[in-house]
């Protein structure tokens, strides 16, 4: 008597893993929250803190440079890279606010009850920590052009209107405004569309 075809692909552990945390709302490369959790998260904050009168703040965060070295090298070393760029974003904000990888190389982070903070402060603060993650890591130290990776970010406060995607988008926007404009200022960039 033979075996039942079934037609199944062999089960790849990799694959089980990565559905799993995809459905447990966690980006598998960075372990920081996903889109999907994101948009859960900031929805139950604008609810519990900007309805009583507090600022929810969103940074939205693109990675500087990035393409080109992507490009250059493998995507397991970009993947590497964004590892780090992740843990330079969980060192520069405060334990209550959440980071959350948008996607790709873009990020963003949830504030809330966000008091006060100026954009600049927190660009410099944010670079510096990224760099820090990147220069501690062995295998990059052969690299001289991880010294160009670096971060355009937006901050936006919630309207007391919109919802978590509405939210998330506008800084997006505001993001690629600055970053349009660091483009053309020639800000550090290697790359004219990264």
């Amino acid at each position: 008597m033979s075996e039942p075809d079934t037609n199944f692909p062999e089960e790849n552990p990799e694959t089980i893993v990565w559905d799993l945390l995809q459905h447990m709302d966690i980006d598998p490369l960075t372990g920081l929250g996903n889109r999907r959790k994101g948009e859960d998260l900031l929805n139950k904050v604008i609810q519990r803190e900007g309805h009583n009168g507090k600022k929810v703040g969103v940074v939205f965060i693109d990675v500087d440079n990035f393409k080109p070295i992507n490009e250059a090298y493998d995507h397991e070393f970009g993947d590497s890279v964004l590892l780090e760029v992740a843990r330079g974003i969980r060192n520069t904000f405060r334990p209550g606010d959440t980071p959350i990888r948008q996607g790709g190389d873009e990020f963003y982070v949830i504030l809330p009850d966000m008091k006060e903070a100026r954009r600049i402060d927190l660009e410099k603060t944010l670079i510096g920590k990224i760099q820090d993650a990147l220069s501690s890591r062995n295998d990059f130290k052969s690299h001289p052009e991880m010294i160009n990776i670096g971060a355009t970010l937006a901050l936006v406060f919630w309207d007391g209107t919109e919802d978590a995607k509405h939210l998330v988008n506008r800084a997006d926007k505001a993001m690629n405004e600055i970053k349009r404009k660091k483009h053309a200022l020639g800000y550090g960039y290697q790359e004219e569309n990264d």
